[in-house]
């Protein structure tokens, strides 16, 4: 990431290019390599691991407050999420990357809680440096669906321990293939050997 080459690429002057380096970096979104300057961060297994483990925690809250607060319309839009992601073809991995987080962003807004969202919004950042997508997993659209479906349906129900309860482990089953994705050094799942390739319909 090179300051001058930003500048001319985005046609503004280096001063905010510099702030911004500097704000990312304090993010842990950069970081100094030796004789390098500064390069995009990579996430090693063990952050990962951290960074799941916070997460599995705020989203099962997150999907609790939901089932207390949410809206009709917002059930609404949690179920047109639903049926356009069974719509999607099980190959579009970004297009079902894509409706996962605007479900999940539904979630969060329908938990009425402002330093919470601010929470799950900057994890946004940190699973940005994470390569591909789980849906690349064999059935995980379909599991991934399911997952979804019985979230919405407790929130729907308004039933905060249920709603908790599979947001948690629909986040146990993301942490999973995320967790396989990179020991096994692959963006694809089906790119693994097959003795470390990921039990079919996990992950996220």
């Amino acid at each position: 990431m090179r300051e001058a080459e930003l500048a001319t690429m985005l046609g503004i002057s280096r001063t905010p290019i510099r702030d911004a380096l500097k704000r990312l970096e304090a993010n842990g979104l950069l970081t100094a390599a030796p004789r390098r300057g500064l390069i995009v961060a990579e996430l090693v297994q063990e952050q990962v691991t951290e960074l799941y483990a916070v997460r599995d925690v705020l989203e099962g809250l997150a999907a609790r407050l939901a089932a207390q607060h949410a809206s009709p319309a917002e059930i609404a839009a949690m179920r047109d999420l639903l049926d356009r992601q069974a719509r999607t073809k099980p190959d579009d991995y970004p297009g079902l990357a894509r409706l996962n987080r605007l479900f999940h962003d539904v979630v969060y807004r329908a938990a009425r809680n402002r330093y919470l969202v601010d929470v799950l919004d900057s994890f946004e950042s940190a699973l940005a440096l994470l390569p591909g997508t789980t849906y690349v997993a064999p059935g995980r659209a379909a599991s991934a669906l399911k997952e979804h479906a019985a979230m919405v349906a407790a929130i729907g129900r308004r039933e905060p321990d249920a709603a908790e309860r599979f947001a948690r482990s629909h986040m146990r089953a993301a942490e999973k293939i995320r967790v396989l994705m990179i020991s096994a050094g692959v963006e694809h799942v089906a790119d693994a050997p097959k003795s470390r390739r990921a039990p079919r319909g996990k992950g996220r």
